[in-house]
C-alpha cells in the first residue's frame, strides 16, 4: 500500500476480523452464555479476561507479519512524541490516586490496588487498541474519514458479539444493539481522531481505559479525576505540534 492506494486492502482488513473473532467469541460466549461455568471455573480470572480481550492484539500482529510487504503504519506505540504519551497515559493514574489518598472511598481501591489496576488494566487495553488502532486504524485509511470511522465502529461493536444479547426480548435486543453501535461509533471517532493527531497508541490506550474506569468505578473520585484528566489531555494534546503532528510510515 502507498500513498496512492485508493481502497483498503480488505484482505488483509478482513483476514485481521476473522482472527479478531476466531480468537475471541470462544471467551465472549463462554462469559456471556455460560456465566455458571465461567464463574466457577478454575481457570484464573485474569487469563480468561486476557483471551476476551486480546484477540484483535493477536490478529494484529499475525496480520503486521503476514502483510508486511503491503500494510503502511503511521500509528506506533508512542507516537510522535515519548515524553507526551507517557504523560497522557500515566498523568491520570497519578491524579487519580492522589484524590484517593485525600478522600479514600472504600478499602479496595488503594494506592496498592495501583500497582496492580495499572499494569494489569494497560495488558488487557493494549490487546484491543493493537488491533484496532494499531493495525485496522491504518489498514482503513484509505476510506473517506467518515466510512472509515462507521466501518471501523460497527466491527468493533460486533466483535463483542454476545453483549447485551441475554435477558432480552428481541424487539429490547434490536435497540440494544443499535444504541451500543451508535455509542461505540462515536467513541471510535474520538479516540481515531486523537490517535491520528498523535500517531500514538499509548493515546489511544489512555482514553480506552479511562471510558471503562468511569463506568467501571462509579464514585465522585472517578468523575473528578476523569474531568482533570481531560483538561490535562487538551494541554498536552494542544501542544503536540504541527511537527509533531506529521504522518511518519513506518515499515513493519
Amino acid at each position: 500500500m502507498n500513498s496512492t492506494t485508493t481502497k483498503p486492502n480488505w484482505t488483509a482488513v478482513i483476514t485481521f476480523y476473522l482472527i479478531a473473532c476466531a480468537f475471541s467469541w470462544p471467551f465472549f460466549a463462554w462469559r456471556d452464555l455460560f456465566r455458571e461455568s465461567w464463574a466457577t471455573t478454575s481457570v484464573p480470572a485474569p487469563l480468561r479476561n486476557l483471551g476476551v480481550m486480546w484477540g484483535p492484539g493477536v490478529a494484529a500482529l499475525i496480520c503486521f507479519f503476514i502483510f508486511r510487504k503491503t500494510h503502511v503504519r503511521t500509528i506506533t506505540f508512542t507516537g510522535t512524541s515519548i515524553v507526551k504519551s507517557l504523560l497522557f497515559f500515566l498523568l491520570p493514574y497519578a491524579i487519580w490516586n492522589i484524590i484517593l489518598l485525600i478522600n479514600p472511598c472504600d478499602d479496595i481501591i488503594t494506592p496498592a490496588y495501583f500497582l496492580q489496576l495499572i499494569p494489569f488494566g494497560f495488558l488487557m487495553i493494549i490487546g484491543e487498541e493493537l488491533g484496532w488502532r494499531g493495525f485496522l486504524q491504518d489498514a482503513l485509511r484509505p476510506l473517506k474519514e467518515w466510512k472509515r470511522w462507521l466501518v471501523l465502529g460497527i466491527m468493533w461493536e460486533f466483535w463483542h458479539f454476545t453483549r447485551g444479547i441475554v435477558d432480552c426480548g428481541p424487539l429490547q435486543l434490536i435497540l440494544r444493539k443499535l444504541m451500543m453501535i451508535a455509542t461505540v461509533v462515536i467513541l471510535t471517532y474520538i479516540i481515531g481522531k486523537l490517535t491520528d493527531k498523535t500517531k500514538s497508541l499509548l493515546v489511544a490506550i489512555a482514553l480506552h481505559s479511562w471510558f471503562d474506569i468511569l463506568f467501571e468505578f462509579s464514585h465522585p473520585n472517578t468523575y473528578i479525576a476523569g474531568g482533570l484528566s481531560i483538561i490535562i489531555w487538551i494541554v498536552l494534546l494542544w501542544k503536540w505540534n504541527s511537527k509533531e503532528n506529521k504522518a511518519i510510515p513506518v515499515s513493519v
